[in-house]
């Protein structure tokens, strides 16, 4: 199972910044090989009510020794919303919002959110050889004025 170096949940809400600043948030996941392994997903953290996404970045160990892994990153209503079709995994790397070619065609930039809303890390495609590892996930996110 999964395990995150932040906690994440209900209980833990998300960091609400100040209005019109950016926030991050960051979470380090330690994947385990059945986590990569099957398909599935791990709720990263939170994003405030009235914050707008900007950017995601995502870093990952080489969890398939094989070449199968395909993971995206997304929120409760996409699940490749940020990061889509990405094959970092398959060997360490990192992968940024739009610039790999599928991530770019399905990026939604300026995501705005009215309520909390849970990032995830999404296990597309089982690894064809699953090894434990870790992926970090940054989100930033800019802060707006509650709309009234």
């Amino acid at each position: 199972m999964a395990t995150l170096l932040n906690q994440t949940g209900t209980l833990y809400p998300a960091f609400q910044p100040m209005p019109k600043t950016v926030g991050v948030l960051r979470n380090i996941i330690t994947l385990g090989t059945a986590d990569v392994g099957n398909a599935g997903t791990v709720i990263v953290g939170y994003v405030p009510a009235n914050s707008i996404v900007l950017d995601a970045v995502m870093t990952l160990t080489d969890v398939d020794t094989g070449a199968a892994f395909v993971c995206a990153l997304g929120d409760t209503g996409d699940v490749d919303r940020f990061i889509n079709g990405a094959t970092t995994g398959q060997s360490a790397g990192t992968v940024r919002a739009g610039n790999n070619a599928t991530s770019a065609a399905s990026f939604a930039a300026h995501t705005a959110y009215t309520a909390k809303t849970a990032i995830i890390f999404n296990t597309i495609t089982a690894a064809a050889t699953a090894a434990a590892g870790t992926a970090s996930v940054s989100v930033l996110y800019f802060t707006q004025e509650p709309q009234v």
